[in-house]
């Protein structure tokens, strides 16, 4: 199947292709269905491409992949990079993972200037001494009471006795009433 979609300018193609035992010329079926579940006999070979450009007529980025059903996953794609040199990755996924191959070594990084260089530098002293500082531990600061403080703290403890005290005299004085009713009441 292939689809041609000229308001985004994309060139795609999908298909899968259904590989029974002995189709391709083998008559040798018993690697074909150990890719396969014991109920099924045939192998998927599942493949799809693409080609897109930012304008018609010009294609600047490709990608094909091809499975053939058993998890191993090969491909390419293609690009143009800023200097528009066209870039190319090659890339297997299997058991043993993903690896890719580029047609152009990778680039080495660019250098640091000295300036930042030297902000690099204290970037890493001032991270360094702030660790440091956290791996101490926090400290807890506790700051003392001031003479006002202290006065203001003696005066409401003072007055919360005062208040404790009228209130256990006040009910003493309750309780001597109630008891007091009730003795009248018993003669």
């Amino acid at each position: 199947m292939s689809l041609l979609v000229t308001g985004n300018y994309l060139q795609f193609l999908v298909g899968c292709i259904l590989l029974w035992p002995g189709a391709v010329g083998s008559n040798d079926t018993s690697s074909k269905r150990r890719n396969c579940d014991a109920t099924t006999t045939t192998t998927t070979l599942c493949f799809w491409a693409h080609a897109a450009g930012r304008f018609p007529g010009h294609i600047d980025r490709t990608h094909s992949e091809i499975s053939d059903g058993s998890g191993v996953v090969q491909g390419s794609y293609s690009y143009v990079d800023p200097r528009h040199k066209i870039r190319t990755v090659q890339y297997i996924a299997d058991e043993n993972g993903f690896r890719s191959i580029s047609n152009d070594p990778t680039p080495d990084l660019p250098s640091d200037t000295p300036v930042v260089a030297a902000a690099k530098e204290r970037h890493l002293q001032r991270y360094a001494s702030i660790a440091n500082a956290h791996q101490a531990g926090p400290s807890v600061f506790v700051p003392a009471d001031t003479k006002a403080v202290q006065y203001a703290k003696n005066k409401h403890l003072s007055l919360y006795q005062k208040i404790a005290e009228e209130h256990a005299r006040l009910a003493a004085e309750a309780e001597a009433v109630r008891e007091g009713r009730r003795s009248y009441r018993c003669a």
